[in-house]
């Protein structure tokens, strides 16, 4: 599972943002058995707001909800 990190939302054209306010985002997509059964989506109105700690700590949540499963 690799985290996606979006530092500038308002320089993509194609994000569809939940919020208009968001300006970075950081997406975790959850597969089990080799299929997308969803994602961990964290949007902020501050861009650059995740780093790489962001990202390892949304990868351990997303692993304990997947064995959870």
């Amino acid at each position: 599972m690799t985290a996606q990190e979006h530092r500038h939302i308002a320089l993509r054209v194609t994000h569809i943002a939940c919020d208009a306010d968001t300006r970075s985002e950081i997406v975790v997509p959850l597969f089990r058995d080799g299929a997308l059964v969803g994602v961990f989506d964290l949007d902020s109105p501050r861009p650059g707001r995740f780093d790489e700690i962001d990202r390892a700590g949304l990868e351990s949540v997303a692993e304990i909800f997947l064995a959870a499963l």
